[in-house]
């Protein structure tokens, strides 16, 4: 059999969920490695349900998982701790006290390591960002959130009787200030001349009225970043066009 004679064939098999239960079944003689290939090659998004919970849990097995991916995972375990199988929706709870407890076990390790750097603020810089992301994991779960924005706004308080913010550190700081609503705040920072502003400040001066329901004015700020289309990157072009309707 060849690739092109399993997929004319592929309505007949009864296919494992993962690739590693293809290459098992594969070995065992119940189904060709076409299979095996078939399932390696799947594109199905992780979050379309319905969902493949064994894929799902191979992901969360690996210990060092990214914003995005977790911000993923905590949408579908979510999802399923309201699930009628009542197995079901333990494991989607469990899973949601092992993205949380990843964090927090990275906070206390940021914090141990606190004394040791006075002059960098690399650590305070970490501790912010780790709390301002399970802030955001914690989205559906207000007083939680809310907590994890007060100690990330803190950390960025410490780090700035040390140094200015830059970058990324500066964006996360004006959007933890966002989320806990001090558009006041936010917007002082991101307050340059048109020439001085980057996309990303235009885009967040957009979201921070628009936020305030300043429609105008977010508006305003979205012709300023028009001017600039043919400068910016793939991510603010998405973002622009998203903002424009397009």
């Amino acid at each position: 059999m060849n690739i092109r004679e399993f997929f004319l064939d592929v309505g007949t098999y009864i296919l494992p969920r993962t690739p590693a239960g293809a290459l098992k079944a594969f070995e065992s003689g119940f189904c060709p490695i076409e299979a095996f290939i078939y399932k390696s090659a799947s594109t199905k998004p992780v979050d379309e349900e319905p969902y493949d919970i064994e894929e799902i849990d191979r992901i969360l097995a690996r210990p060092n998982l990214d914003f995005r991916t977790n911000l993923v995972l905590m949408g579908i375990f979510e999802k399923l701790i309201h699930h009628q199988d009542q197995e079901l929706a333990l494991w989607a709870a469990e899973s949601i006290n092992v993205l949380e407890n990843r964090y927090n076990a990275r906070i206390a390790s940021i914090k141990k390591g606190l004394g040791g750097d006075t002059e960098s603020g690399a650590g305070l810089s970490e501790l912010a960002r780790v709390n301002f992301e399970l802030a955001l994991l914690n989205a559906k779960r207000q007083a939680i959130k809310e907590f994890y924005i007060d100690q990330s706004l803190a950390s960025f308080r410490e780090l700035l009787k040390l140094r200015k913010l830059a970058g990324d550190e500066r964006n996360t700081y004006i959007r933890a200030l966002m989320e806990a609503r001090d558009y006041d705040a936010a917007a002082r920072l991101l307050e340059v001349g048109p020439s001085e502003a980057t996309p990303e400040d235009i885009l967040l001066i957009a979201e921070i009225e628009y936020s305030q329901k300043h429609f105008d004015r977010a508006a305003n700020a979205m012709s300023l970043l028009a001017e600039r289309l043919d400068t910016l990157a793939e991510r603010e072009t998405a973002l622009f066009a998203y903002w424009m309707g397009a």
